[in-house]
């Protein structure tokens, strides 16, 4: 993607956990740069930290005095740190007294050889552990897009004309969803052509529920349908990022429809047979869908034949499909054309129930001879909910009077609704027609190769699973402003807070560092090397201040907090008036300490 449309620099991303969400978005080698210079910046700090370790070991140090060797208090870190004859020989001159030379004898003079080597596999490790730590600080490769172009786009002809302008993105934002679940969808994660959405697919459970309708509007009385839903999903699962995002579920019912003469009328004139569907009234006429026929098939190309339509101003459905609000029907008449199959098949949707045979193969063969299109009905629900504040799901166009008063949860809120919009069965299909259908794949030629025993289930979790892909195809397109390149659509007024970061991808050459953590590793490391600073005396800048803190800290408190819990404001500001007297005391004391004594070792 081309720098612009991403935005580089420091942002927030919603996201992740608390203490991450601040990252820095940059180029894979300044990246890379930074975590290595921070490699190197607690590599330095962990040196300083063994000298810290090393320095306490030693009793003489911790009090910042040098005690005489010979003392024998001090027998045990000579026994750390002197070789066996060593301490024989200190011992014949007197220097030291040894009261059980017996463990001189069971002493092992590979002691200190052992300790080094593990002081330095130690040390090794460490730093292993500081570049394993800092190339953690490069996180992934997430980024939000700044298209100029970010927006939704509507015909700006007149509504007679909108769907011929509006056809060719809609096409290709159908085939774009097909290609996504086809790819994506039940698929391992980081398949090929999955790894720009910052999750490859949306979840959703498959199940088998009761007919959706009444009155016998199934197929032969059919009590199982077959069901999809997503459960909750948070909007950040196609990569909204804002402060608080909201939840939204995708529940869709398929099953096939009923075929009988109640529904189905054929009627013929002069050899041409006109079957009329009525399912309910479509543009204005008092049937959905109406074809013709003369004797058998009169294509001659081998395809399924589908027409579609969806429940709304031109479509009115007959009252035992009728669905509450919220919910939408779409009809999806399927009638294969001059297909020969190599299996028969008693699927309601792709019958081939009639046995011929051709003369180049002693095969048989299977085809459906009916003229009539078997009916596929699917239900779709789309619902929201703020999980923060409510736990009842809503219908996913908000009511007038919803409000969200932040700007940029206000335009997550509504980014969501608008890659919802176009969610549907429909809205899958009515484009690709035919061309949509798993079983069209089958087809060579004249033949289709055997299809699955209930391959409209086949079919309806194909569909199913492009209604989810569209929502991921529809966020990117917003966010890119794909449809601007078409002629005939124009950008439509929207809340300005949709396209201001608003929509996260995964990019391509950029890196995101964890800055909080880079803040954190540096003043670490910073006050790890400023402890460990030796002064001339040999101790530690650690060991005067130490000796400053234990000093003030207890006394500053015994001082204030009498005077806080004091009802009378007189002796509150006495009490602190006393404690801040006291603290610069100290640290005058401490200053004229470091300064007498020098500040650094040559």
């Amino acid at each position: 993607m081309s720098t612009p449309d991403v935005h580089t620099g420091w942002y927030i991303d919603y996201n992740r956990t608390w203490g991450s969400q601040t990252q820095w978005l940059c180029s894979k080698f300044r990246a890379t740069l930074w975590t290595n210079f921070l490699g190197i910046v607690v590599t330095i700090a962990l040196a300083r930290l063994f000298r810290l370790l090393l320095k306490v070991r030693e009793p003489a140090a911790v009090h910042g005095v040098r005690k005489d060797p010979t003392a024998p208090e001090t027998i045990a870190f000579h026994l750390l740190s002197e070789t066996v004859d060593e301490i024989i020989q200190r011992r014949k001159e007197g220097r030291i007294q040894l009261n059980t030379p017996n463990v001189l004898r069971n002493r092992k003079p590979l002691l200190r050889p052992i300790m080094e080597i593990i002081l330095l596999i130690t040390t090794y490790a460490g730093f292993l552990a500081c570049g394993v730590v800092t190339a953690y600080l490069a996180t992934d490769s997430k980024a939000l897009s700044t298209n100029s172009k970010c927006g939704l786009y509507v015909p700006s002809s007149n509504l007679s004309q909108s769907q011929d302008v509006l056809g060719p993105f809609a096409f290709q934002a159908q085939l774009d969803s097909a290609k996504l679940a086809e790819s994506c969808y039940d698929t391992e994660s980081g398949a090929n052509d999955c790894n720009f959405f910052v999750q490859q697919s949306i979840p959703y459970t498959p199940s088998d529920d009761p007919c959706p309708f009444v009155d016998g509007m199934c197929h032969e009385n059919m009590s199982s349908a077959s069901q999809f839903s997503t459960g909750p999903i948070d909007a950040a699962t196609v990569g909204i990022n804002a402060p608080r995002t909201w939840q939204f579920q995708r529940n869709t019912t398929c099953v096939p429809l009923n075929r009988n003469e109640t529904y189905i009328t054929t009627s013929e004139k002069d050899g041409i047979y006109t079957h009329t569907y009525n399912y309910g009234s479509s543009n204005g006429l008092p049937f959905t869908w109406q074809t013709k026929t003369q004797g058998s098939n009169l294509e001659w190309q081998a395809h399924y034949l589908v027409s579609t339509v969806q429940s709304g101003p031109a479509y009115e459905p007959i009252a035992p499909l009728k669905r509450p609000k919220g919910s939408s029907l779409t009809l999806a008449f399927i009638h294969p054309q001059k297909i020969s199959y190599l299996a028969p098949s008693d699927d309601p949707i792709f019958p081939a129930n009639t046995k011929f045979s051709i003369k180049s193969s002693d095969e048989p063969r299977w085809r459906y001879t009916g003229n009539h299109a078997s009916v596929l009905a699917c239900v779709d629900t789309t619902l929201w909910r703020d999980p923060s504040s409510s736990k009842d799901w809503k219908p996913y166009l908000p009511e007038p009077t919803f409000v969200i008063k932040d700007a940029h949860t206000r335009g997550g809120f509504l980014f969501m609704v608008y890659t919802l919009l176009w969610s549907n069965i429909y809205d899958t299909i009515n484009y690709r027609l035919g061309s949509g259908l798993a079983a069209q794949k089958l087809v060579r030629g004249w033949e289709s190769l055997p299809l699955a025993k209930e391959q409209w289930k086949v079919e309806a979790k194909q569909l199913f699973e492009t209604s989810l892909a569209r929502i991921q195809i529809d966020a990117r397109n917003i966010a890119q402003g794909a449809a601007a390149s078409y002629p005939g659509l124009q950008r439509l007024e929207v809340e300005p807070s949709v396209c201001d970061g608003t929509f996260q991808f995964i990019s391509q050459g950029w890196q995101n560092v964890n800055v909080t953590g880079s803040i954190w590793i540096g003043v670490l490391a910073s006050i790890t090397v400023i402890l460990a600073i030796p002064l001339e005396d040999g101790r530690l800048f650690i060991q005067p201040l130490w000796g400053f803190c234990t000093k003030t800290i207890p006394h500053f408190f015994t001082i204030t907090i009498p005077g806080f819990f004091s009802k009378k404001i007189p002796e509150y500001w006495r009490s602190v008036t006393e404690a801040i007297e006291v603290l610069l005391g100290n640290v005058s004391s401490f200053w004229s300490d470091l300064t007498a004594r020098g500040s650094r070792r040559n």
